[in-house]
């Protein structure tokens, strides 16, 4: 697999490379013009690449500058792995491992007994540390690199990452789609596999279930799996990009760089997927987030990028949000999709006034509805708005609408002929009464409740409505006793009438 990262340089400098497309990337001042395999931000501030001929560099700014860290080594840098500011872990060619417990101050040379190259490290703590190489090799410490153990990884086939969910469970991917698990700390190695064969780049555990890993192959820029990899589902965009490395924040915000400034996220724990805005047409060998927002890239030629929105812009505010009741306890809701980059919806809802908006449903992206079924109560009035959300963040909030769940039931298949409301029964009531009324179209329908002042007290229905006959049930049990008038708008129709509560 290391002669992707090397038989592209050519190319890639070749289609000019650094182009931009701000503000959603920024480059960085590397100081190298050398290729950066690995980059790891431990904060906001402090963060670390690797790259060729033995390059270390380090930034305590946030990337704005970077000084370069003598490790003592000429050979390829390929992976990085730090557990805090100061103590991380280093790997390259000819088995070269490195340590540091100072922030890159000094460095521990670490002897593992192989020579091969090391494509991948991994640290869980400061004691347990994984690293993978060429010809299957799997090495392991549990005293912070003193002492390394050969892992029987069951595959002679190069093995470019490795990661770790936990000190259990981990994977390990490579050339010829080879993917070794092992939920035993590494004294066992299974096999998982995608159908295909093609150089598998990175690997990420989200969590038990979900994963995903980096490829080079036709038809398939990456996979994700949601059920511990027994199966895996490409995703593809349309381009044969290979990617490369893969990032998470808090389990759900994720990100995916590759070839030709590629690079894809998701803001829903990699259930769905969208190109974000490339910022080069370099390749990205490196990535790493701190925030669900801000994050770097590292790639050939000494390209360091920062994107601060997440490397995408934030979806637009869905519009047209509308509300209706389509049972005694569901209430429908549809909305218009004006974006092409959102990870899906959130739906937020408040009860009786809309000052107090909880979060109640989340759906995909390019999903427009959503049933409410969650507690509702007859004759509540509800608030509802709706807002895209992405890796880059969210988007404003839809309008928001306001309905009544009423009990209402459509009592004939046939359309009439006209409009009508009917005297209500029973009349008089003591609180339960029924209201019907006829549709001959289709129509926003609202129904009103008025006191004898004149003043409006409540409001039964406003919805679109399809051509009917329809009876509602009203509970007017907030209502003191006393003459009251319940009436019928719609855009050709409307008509009043008279109903008494006596409780």
């Amino acid at each position: 697999m290391k002669t992707l990262f090397t038989s592209f340089l050519f190319l890639s400098f070749t289609i000019n490379s650094i182009s931009f497309s701000q503000p959603y990337w920024t480059l960085q001042n590397s100081g190298t013009t050398k290729a950066l395999y690995g980059i790891k931000f431990t904060n906001l501030s402090t963060g670390y690449v690797v790259g060729d001929s033995g390059l270390v560099k380090k930034s305590i700014n946030g990337g704005t500058s970077w000084s370069t860290l003598s490790v003592g080594t000429a050979k390829t840098l390929r992976g990085l792995s730090f557990i805090d500011n100061n103590t991380g872990f280093i790997a390259g060619d000819s088995g070269v491992l490195r340590k540091t417990t100072n922030g890159g101050s000094n460095w521990f040379v670490l002897t593992s007994g192989f020579t091969l190259d090391l494509n991948s490290v991994f640290a869980i703590d400061a004691n347990t540390v994984f690293a993978c190489g060429d010809n299957g090799l799997i090495i392991k410490t549990s005293n912070g690199g003193i002492n390394w153990y050969t892992q029987s990884s069951g595959t002679v086939s190069n093995l470019n990452s490795i990661h770790f969910l936990n000190s259990n469970t981990g994977c390990a991917v490579g050339d010829q789609s080879t993917i070794r698990k092992t939920t035993n700390g590494g004294t066992s190695w299974f096999t998982q596999s995608v159908g295909v064969t093609g150089p598998m780049t990175g690997v990420y555990l989200v969590d038990a279930n979900r994963s995903v890993i980096t490829f080079s192959g036709s038809n398939v820029n990456f996979y994700i799996t949601n059920n511990g990899g027994t199966t895996w589902t490409p995703q593809f965009f349309g381009n044969t990009y290979t990617t490369r490395c893969i990032d998470f924040v808090d389990g759900v915000y994720g990100y995916v760089g590759g070839d030709v400034g590629s690079y894809y996220t998701t803001g829903n724990g990699s259930t769905n997927w969208i190109q974000g805005s490339s910022g080069t047409s370099n390749w990205t060998y490196g990535i790493s987030f701190v925030t669900p927002t801000t994050g770097w890239r590292a790639g050939s030629f000494g390209m360091i990028l920062k994107t601060t929105n997440g490397g995408t812009p934030a979806p637009e505010a869905p519009t047209n949000l509308v509300a209706s009741v389509v049972s005694s306890n569901q209430i429908f809701l549809s909305w218009f999709d004006n974006s092409n980059n959102e990870q899906g919806f959130k739906i937020e809802r408040s009860i009786g006034m809309p000052t107090d908006f909880q979060l109640i449903g989340i759906v995909g992206e390019g999903v427009q509805n959503f049933i409410d079924a969650s507690g509702l109560v007859y004759g509540t009035r509800y608030y509802y708005r709706v807002y895209a959300f992405s890796g880059a963040g969210n988007s404003p909030y839809s309008n928001v609408e306001t309905i009544v769940l009423t009990n209402i039931n459509q009592t004939g298949y046939e359309i009439p002929s006209s409009y009508r409301l009917y005297t209500n029964y029973p009349n008089p009531f003591n609180p339960y009464t029924k209201i019907k009324f006829d549709l001959p179209e289709n129509t926003i329908v609202e129904i009103k409740v008025f006191d004898i002042t004149g003043a409006e007290v409540d409001i039964l229905l406003s919805e679109n409505m399809n051509a009917g006959s329809y009876e509602l049930n009203y509970n007017a049990g907030k209502l003191t006793s006393g003459v009251y008038f319940y009436q019928i708008i719609t855009s050709n129709f409307s008509e009043t009438r008279r109903m008494v509560l006596l409780k």
